[in-house]
């Protein structure tokens, strides 16, 4: 996925060029927790931030922090972001494309969990019901598995690992 904060650049990649100024994350922050998350080393690490730079690569997105934080500054760059998660990739290219749709079906799943007196048993068959439902990525379209991802990563029954 690539994604751009500012405008184009007369020595940017040609395949790069072409996505410059398609999405202002400017005041966008992590939308999941991820085990080995950045967030708590931001301020070590900015001090080893270049004062400037054209293009950042991310292999290992889990929640973005980095990516997040980056494009929260005045900087401008490309950034091509990836991880071997499908379900996470996933996820970012939903929110990215269809954000509304996104929140639409996390309404819904707020809505049908919240039924529920919380930590009751009718809440956590729900909650593995959600989760599930993963096994079935192959028909699931990319909004459907932002959605499950993130009401799972935002309600997970003591399993962080999933």
């Amino acid at each position: 996925m690539v994604y751009s904060s500012g405008t184009k650049s007369q020595n940017e990649d040609p395949k790069v060029q072409g996505y410059a100024g398609l999405v202002d994350l400017r005041h966008s922050y992590p939308f999941v927790k991820w085990a080995g998350g950045k967030n708590q080393l931001l301020p070590e690490l900015d001090s080893l931030i270049p004062s400037k730079f054209n293009r950042y690569f991310e292999s290992f997105l889990g929640g973005g922090a980095m990516f997040f934080h980056l494009m929260s500054s005045a900087m401008r760059f490309n950034a091509c972001l990836s991880d071997t998660n499908a379900e996470l990739i996933a996820a970012y290219r939903a929110v990215k494309n269809n954000i509304k749709e996104v929140i639409r079906f996390l309404q819904t799943y707020d809505t049908e969990y919240k039924k529920y007196p919380p930590y009751s048993k009718e809440q956590q068959e729900y909650y593995f019901q959600l989760r599930h439902a993963r096994n079935n990525i192959q028909s699931s379209s990319d909004v459907e598995i932002a959605a499950r991802l993130i009401a799972l990563n935002k309600t997970c029954l003591l399993d962080s690992t999933e």
